[in-house]
């Protein structure tokens, strides 16, 4: 028999913990922003005044879906005066490849119930960072138009990425264009010539909070000295990351290196491990060695550990900033997904994120020129 279950408190969210991880193992979108693991730190420094909805889907006593939702208030600095449902871990911490966890086999089964129980609700929901390619971009906008609603999609992100399965360093340098790969080597010679050279990862907890603090230190007082603000001077932020780096660490998924000169950190990368992907999440630099590269010589080292560990995946995530498409020319496409129910209340809310586009016309992905 198929059930549906409404999850709206904390003790029962962390009561599925490891249902959770075994069935994002039998699915198709197995990646480390889905894990239970990121969306329950999220959920602790980032809910504020959310309220959980996550629906689970059961065939007898097999869990067969988890849509991992909450029910936001209204956001009027965003034109969004009304409660609405959206994804856990949205918003700006930085979470890519979200969707609904449906198992292997059973994916047309427990996305139905998922769509009648959001239906049911009659909140509009808005799905951010979903992947465009994915089925569930297409077949949730199809049940839910069977069910007479409407929905919206529009992409918002690019995330490069390079593949690396079954490459050596050398068959992947074969790729890139040789004035890339004589720069990389001629900096990196030149590195090696003034300083002595240390690409050091984390080992142990300690080390860990060390290297954590150090590449907050040095991400703020990159983007201080150019007037900016970052994401890390939000302390809920911070503390999310740090809470999250330590349970990364214990689970084995973190990669935390530290580009030392001489002694001295001229380049921290805050990265992740999981099956075979590397998640390339965020870089620290000091400005004192901006002249030798820093940046650009730490990814590619970090591109090489990646090479090394025998993964298969080694992700840019959301953005196409010039610097990455010097690595490689793959993309995958972004897409934020907008439901609405076939209610009064739907029409309104429709016409109104239309007025908020209007106004504030989204950004939008496109395609790099090759």
């Amino acid at each position: 028999m198929l059930s549906t279950r409404i999850i709206d408190n904390l003790d029962e969210l962390r009561s599925i913990r490891h249902e959770w991880a075994d069935l994002l193992a039998d699915s198709a979108c197995n990646n480390l922003f889905l894990s239970w693991e990121w969306m329950h730190t999220w959920w602790i420094h980032m809910a504020e005044n959310r309220e959980l909805y996550v629906i689970l889907v059961r065939l007898e006593n097999e869990l067969i879906g988890i849509a991992p939702l909450a029910v936001s208030p209204p956001k009027y600095s965003r034109l969004m005066p009304f409660l609405h449902l959206e994804f856990i871990a949205s918003g700006n911490i930085g979470s890519d490849y979200l969707s609904f966890i449906l198992r292997n086999s059973y994916e047309q089964t427990a996305m139905k119930a998922i769509s009648q129980q959001i239906t049911a609700k009659g909140y509009m929901v808005e799905l951010t960072r979903v992947e465009e390619a994915s089925s569930f971009t297409t077949q949730l906008p199809q049940l839910i138009q069977m069910s007479g609603g409407s929905s919206h999609s529009s992409r918002t992100n690019i995330c490069p990425y390079i593949d690396i399965r079954d490459k050596t360093w050398q068959d992947y340098c074969s790729e890139l264009s040789r004035t890339h790969q004589k720069y990389f080597m001629r900096k990196l010679r030149k590195l090696k010539k003034d300083f002595s050279v240390d690409f050091l990862s984390t080992t142990t907890e300690m080390d860990m909070a060390d290297a954590m603090s150090e590449f907050f230190d040095l991400h703020l007082d990159h983007w201080r000295n150019r007037g900016e603000l970052t994401v890390f001077n939000d302390p809920r932020i911070v503390a999310f990351h740090q809470d999250f780096s330590r349970i990364a660490s214990d689970a084995g998924w973190l990669r935390l290196f530290r580009l030392r000169l001489d002694g001295v950190t001229a380049a921290c990368v805050y990265q992740f491990r999981y099956l075979d992907s590397y998640y390339y999440f965020q870089s620290a630099l000091n400005d004192s060695y901006t002249k030798y590269s820093v940046g650009m010589l730490t990814l590619g080292l970090s591109i090489q550990q990646a090479i090394s560990e025998g993964v298969h995946t080694f992700d840019l995530l959301h953005d196409n900033e010039e610097y990455k498409y010097l690595w490689t020319d793959k993309e995958r496409f972004l897409a934020r997904l907008e439901v609405y129910p076939a209610s009064f209340y739907g029409t309104v809310c429709r016409n109104l994120v239309k007025l908020k586009h209007f106004i504030r016309p989204p950004a939008i992905a496109y395609r790099r020129a090759a």
